[in-house]
């Protein structure tokens, strides 16, 4: 099957806390699963807990630890 990765997803401050990360995560999801990748893969600092939270209830998992900052994330 086909493979790819999220590589960064920024807000500015004003329109964190919203869920927009959220949503705009499960809609990525469902396009690439429309576009037949299986796989995705996101790397997350460790520092970022909203972030990793946000994966997370996406239904990410932890795979693979880079450093003591960075996690490897993945969505099957």
């Amino acid at each position: 099957g086909h493979v790819t990765g999220v590589q960064s997803v920024l807000f500015r401050s004003e329109f964190r806390g919203k869920n927009l990360g959220l949503l705009l995560l499960e809609k990525t999801k469902q396009v690439l699963k429309d576009a037949g990748i299986n796989l995705v893969f996101a790397n997350v600092d460790l520092m970022n807990s909203g972030s990793l939270k946000m994966f997370q209830s996406s239904g990410y998992q932890v795979f693979n630890t880079f450093s003591e900052y960075k996690l490897a994330l993945k969505y099957k």
